[in-house]
């Protein structure tokens, strides 16, 4: 085994492997989703993406996909679940945090309407300008996705922002 650092053992629980499948069907609804998840893969300023949708509509595979299918797919993606960040944000923006130890690979942080209501602006300001910290004195190098079932106009003016129809406004795709 190659000699991996114990910081980034850290992230290994959190690696996100492979893609699970493609965007299924050909109805309107699915060309469309596939054409998006396509284009905002090929973005080379990297902003980053908003994934919204009912439940069960595999948010975080889409957000997989465009990774895998980007130009940084040798990179690590991680996926945080939004309900298990702690309030204070120690876990992602933190000595030794997710953010530090990623570097230029892709960060998902999952069911954001989870996440504990005090850590929010502190998502946005990443959202918005890459940084952390006092006075934004650290960048965000990785690529920022979030999903979320609820609608987050506030994240809309800084992220690609990729709604996902619900399946029963496309049955001939099931």
């Amino acid at each position: 085994m190659p000699n991996v650092s114990p910081e980034l053992l850290k992230l290994a629980p959190l690696l996100v492997g492979r893609v699970r499948r493609g965007v299924v069907g050909s109805s309107r609804y699915a060309c469309s989703l596939r054409d998006m998840v396509r284009q905002v893969a090929q973005e080379n300023d990297r902003r980053p993406v908003l994934i919204t949708g009912e439940p069960g509509l595999e948010k975080d595979n889409l957000a997989a996909l465009i990774h895998f299918g980007s130009s940084a797919r040798k990179q690590l993606m991680v996926r945080l679940d939004g309900a298990l960040l702690k309030s204070d944000g120690s876990d992602l923006f933190g000595a030794g945090g997710v953010l530090e130890l990623l570097g230029t690979g892709s960060l998902l942080i999952d069911q954001l309407e989870h996440v504990p209501e005090a850590l929010m602006p502190r998502l946005l300001q990443l959202a918005k300008d890459r940084t952390w910290g006092e006075g934004g004195k650290h960048r965000c190098e990785a690529r920022l996705f979030f999903t979320t079932e609820t609608v987050r106009p506030e994240f809309d003016p800084y992220c690609a922002t990729i709604r996902v129809p619900p399946l029963r406004v496309r049955r001939g795709d099931l």
